[in-house]
């Protein structure tokens, strides 16, 4: 059954009175009890106008729920933040999708790295007159009739040793990233969104990739820059706890 949003609602927002709102005999609404001092309750995080509308935004173009399905997500949401927000780790910088190794890439740019070490240091120990024959041989050759000098060849190793500086660079980059592990904290946050996700769209979260719990995750680590696991294997470990 769809869950409708009531603006005054506690966090878990099921089709209930607020709390304090007694109907009496008579009509009358009793107040609300004030919170005493040292209460085991918090009060909701706010997010700003911008994050709400940015993560309603993004559910809606992932078609996850309704309007007010996507409303009430947001609602709970920052009472859970308030929950864990002592626990969540917040990220600094934008997570990065891992790399994905290419050996064959690898070999390539070590080859290269190799020969222009090579080349590099066999143009810098040639001798004088090995120098001036090759930059004869090299106007020689020249169809357009340039002409070479020593600091022609000097230029040229600098070029060789930048290139294999560059290759370096790259086979570098082409090394896959540590996997993160998601902080320990975010489990129970995690379980506690997976209940939420359930009731306010009225879908069975999944640890699939792709699925819209995950893609949820995904959204709120984006948006709020926290960090929350949403990893499959991580999901699948979370979820079956929670169904055991």
């Amino acid at each position: 059954m769809r869950l409708e949003h009531q603006n005054n609602t506690h966090p878990r927002l099921l089709r209930k009175q607020a709390l304090g709102d007694d109907i009496g005999n008579k009509g009358r609404v009793r107040k609300q009890r004030e919170t005493p001092k040292g209460s085991r309750f918090v009060g909701a995080t706010h997010l700003d106008e911008e994050q709400k509308t940015r993560l309603s935004q993004a559910l809606e173009k992932k078609q996850i729920g309704d309007e007010i399905g996507r409303q009430i997500f947001i609602g709970a949401l920052e009472y859970q933040l308030s929950a864990f927000g002592q626990q969540l780790k917040r990220r600094v910088e934008p997570k990065q999708k891992p790399r994905r190794r290419n050996p064959a890439l690898e070999e390539t740019l070590q080859g290269i790295v190799e020969k222009a070490r090579l080349l590099s240091g066999l143009l810098r120990d040639l001798p004088d007159v090995s120098k001036e024959g090759l930059i004869k041989t090299l106007a020689a050759q020249d169809q357009l009739g340039r002409d070479y000098d020593e600091q022609y060849l000097c230029e040229l190793g600098c070029e060789i040793h930048r290139l294999e500086r560059a290759c370096t660079a790259a086979a570098a980059e082409n090394e896959p990233e540590e996997p993160t592990e998601d902080p320990a904290p975010s489990r129970d946050f995690v379980a506690k969104l997976a209940g939420i996700f359930s009731e306010c769209f009225e879908l069975e979260p999944t640890a699939d990739e792709n699925a819209p719990f995950s893609t949820s995750l995904a959204i709120l680590d984006e948006v709020i820059g926290v960090v929350i696991g949403h990893d499959p294997d991580f999901l699948a470990d979370v979820l079956s706890s929670e169904r055991g």
